[in-house]
């Protein structure tokens, strides 16, 4: 949304200096077409902060209500487990992953974790040895 301060300010000024000044007027725009033209943004200025500030009251109290039904929701869920326990079809009607289906992490061989440890020593290494050739 544009902030529009600095062109209220303005409309203020001009509206204000073609009131000091009514000599002095454009061709093409009377003061007092300008007057109402001002006076319609700045009304409409001020419905669209009441607005604004009237969504943002509802989001509050959305967020809150969301927030409510969430935990209410988490606290079903635990009981559908603890009821029916984990592996049951009601836990999967719910949603969850029953605990028999869940994936183990697979482990690694021997060979892996020594490659793996190889490679972080030696980066480990080098890093050290960039170090010590940097001027202090």
């Amino acid at each position: 949304m544009i902030d529009r301060s600095e062109f209220l300010e303005l409309f203020e000024k001009a509206l204000e200096f073609l009131e000091k000044n009514p000599k002095l007027e454009l061709s093409d725009v009377k003061a007092e077409d300008f007057a109402k033209l001002v006076s319609d943004i700045i009304e409409s200025n001020k419905e669209l902060y009441q607005l604004s500030l009237k969504m943002f009251k509802t989001e509050s109290k959305l967020d809150e209500m969301c927030s409510k039904a969430n935990e209410i929701a988490l606290r079903i869920k635990k009981m559908v487990v603890g009821f029916y326990g984990p592996n049951s079809q009601e836990v999967k009607d719910f949603g969850l992953v029953v605990s028999s289906q869940r994936k183990k992490p697979e482990k690694k061989s021997l060979e892996e974790r020594v490659k793996e440890a190889t490679l972080k020593a030696e980066k480990l290494k080098a890093k050290l040895e960039a170090k010590s050739k940097e001027p202090k």
